[in-house]
């Protein structure tokens, strides 16, 4: 199967793997494929399987489709190596193991062809054929008076340790391949040499990089597909040698065309699995490769095979990186449409309660003073209908609030507070909201404890908030008890502890968490906790929990004192 290879933007060496599944391309989330790129359509384009094919549609956009700097005004039919424009963004389009980064001294993987076996003669010169397995930098053969063979089995040890020191460290596929043909080329001294790898699903070769040595143009290196198929049968290495004086080659178009003297055609083999081929070829009539060649290219090929496996797996890690970033990334879009689902029902229902309220008590008000004349026993009703008007507004307001908290941060206005003054003015405010239940609050406030440096609104929203929550907790009443200290690490720590029902050990966790909430639906957002805790984190502070099922639960909060006022306590 191809692949798609984002280019450019926000994307940019994202991968896509195409199936036999229909890919969309465009601004809106519903896509296949989200480009956060203006200039793309919301429904831009779509990439059809059909047959063995894959055919690119433009579906309408504004700016239009390309296909190799082209506009496309009808379905275009993909091949590999081309490349797609939408708005900005620029995709290649790819079989699955191609390069995606050209080297600047590679020529282009359309430059390598194989020849099917009906344009071949029937029979091929092979001079030799060597298994990795029987090939040596050393000839076993060597003699020790022989010293101009011992010499060029030493170059050839030499040759090895090379290679093997400048592949070690590489890990980019491209970078590898790149590498090795131009060493192999230097090093055969031939003129021109080609990498196939397999694919690892279609288990087809894939043409990956190519290399002319002296530049000729753009001239096609063509590959027999017989030679290909023998060495993937018996992963032997062959070496073709004197093909222009061979009468049985007049047939060969891949090599008697193109005037081939010599050339070498080698399995990439990693372990007992061939990863590819590599070929190269002399077309001069001075160099003609020998067995020695061809056991020292295997030889290279074996360490070869082994930075490519390496990078290949570096490669996938990357590309799975990739994806799991991609598929966090939705997960992350899709939790908050599933958030924003889960808030506005919670926040209907919230708001619904209040204003039935409101809604009805300004009628019975309404009602009451469209009367004319009102007794005493009237009047008082209608201000208490006018009193409770005004809370659930208030209800409603503290709502709104809560919302505008969690979804955008308020500017900090940060001077320095007295914590305990904070506290109390929470308190008063609170009121309100315990009148209504037994609820006996006990202070151990100390005194002359050192400022903090903080933004006072957004503190008493966080001790109003635990104060609330203590009194829900205790739904038929209970003691709440506040206590403020300065820490040896000066900090001023800040307790709120009731008597209520607790937290169950399962839930610790969270309770801190957006939208999470014990309370009955519509009695509250599940905000009021992680809105606290981010206004505790913002101000440098910590927020933690303890509790015990059935007997109550405590409230922790340090807060850093103010720099400059750490003795003013001591």
């Amino acid at each position: 199967m191809p692949k798609l290879l984002i280019k450019t933007g926000e994307k940019k060496g994202f991968v896509f793997r195409l199936t036999d599944q229909e890919v969309l391309i465009g601004r809106a989330p519903t896509n296949t494929i989200v480009l956060s790129d203006s200039r793309v359509s919301r429904s831009h384009a779509s990439i059809v399987p059909q047959a063995e094919q894959y055919v690119i549609k433009d579906l309408g956009s504004v700016n239009g489709t390309h296909v190799n700097n082209k506009i496309i005004e009808e379905d275009t039919v993909l091949k590999a190596g081309d490349e797609l424009k939408l708005g900005s963004t620029r995709i290649s389009f790819l079989p699955l193991r191609s390069p995606e980064v050209l080297d600047e001294d590679a020529s282009s993987v359309s430059q390598i062809s194989i020849i099917p076996k009906e344009k071949e003669s029937k029979e091929l010169t092979v001079e030799h054929k060597v298994s990795a397995e029987d090939s040596s930098a050393v000839s076993h053969e060597i003699k020790k008076e022989d010293t101009a063979a011992l010499h060029k089995a030493y170059l050839h040890l030499i040759t090895l340790y090379r290679v093997s020191h400048e592949l070690g460290s590489i890990v980019n596929l491209q970078e590898a391949l790149n590498k090795i043909l131009r060493m192999v080329l230097d090093i055969m001294k031939a003129d021109r040499g080609f990498i196939m790898l397999v694919d690892d699903e279609t288990k087809e070769l894939v043409p990956q990089v190519s290399l002319v040595k002296e530049k000729e143009g753009t001239e096609e290196i063509a590959v027999s597909k017989t030679i290909i198929n023998q060495i993937m049968q018996t992963g032997k290495s062959i070496l073709t040698s004197d093909a222009m004086q061979d009468d049985r080659f007049k047939g060969a178009e891949s090599i008697v065309f193109h005037g081939i003297r010599s050339s070498m055609c080698v399995p990439l083999k990693f372990k007992d699995e061939i990863l590819g081929i590599m070929g190269v070829d002399s077309k001069g009539q001075e160099v003609s490769f020998s067995k020695e060649d061809l056991e020292l290219l295997t030889a290279i090929c074996g360490q070869a095979a082994i930075t490519i496996a390496n990078a290949k797996l570096f490669e996938d890690l990357k590309e799975a990186n990739v994806e799991l970033k991609m598929q966090q990334k939705q997960l992350i879009e899709a939790e908050k449409l599933s958030a924003i689902g889960k808030l506005a029902s919670g926040v209907a229902h919230e708001i619904n309660n209040p204003l039935t309220s409101i809604l009805g008590y300004s009628e019975l008000s309404s009602e009451q003073l469209s009367k004319g004349q009102l007794d005493e026993k009237q009047k008082k009703e209608c201000i208490e209908f006018l009193k409770i008007v005004r809370d659930e507004a208030h209800h409603c307001k503290r709502i709104a609030q809560s919302l505008l908290q969690f979804s955008r941060r308020q500017k900090d206005e940060m001077a320095p507070v007295d914590v305990n003054k904070s506290i109390e003015a929470a308190l008063i405010i609170a009121k309100f909201h315990i009148k209504k239940v037994p609820i006996e609050i006990k202070l151990d406030l100390k005194d002359g404890l050192p400022e903090i440096l903080g933004d006072a609104n957004q503190l008493q929203q966080v001790f109003l908030n635990l104060i609330v929550n203590a009194r829900d907790a205790m739904e038929k009443g209970g003691k709440i008890n506040i206590s403020t200290c300065k820490t040896k690490e000066d900090f001023i720590e800040i307790k709120f502890s009731d008597t209520g029902c607790g937290i169950p050990d399962d839930r610790m966790e969270e309770i801190f968490k957006p939208l999470y909430t014990s309370k009955e639906e519509g009695k509250g957002t599940g905000l009021g906790l992680s809105i606290s805790q981010d206004i505790i984190e913002r101000h440098k502070g910590t927020i933690k929990v303890e509790s015990t099922l059935g007997k109550g639960t405590t409230f922790i909060i340090q807060l850093p004192v103010r720099k400059g006022v750490i003795n003013e306590s001591k």
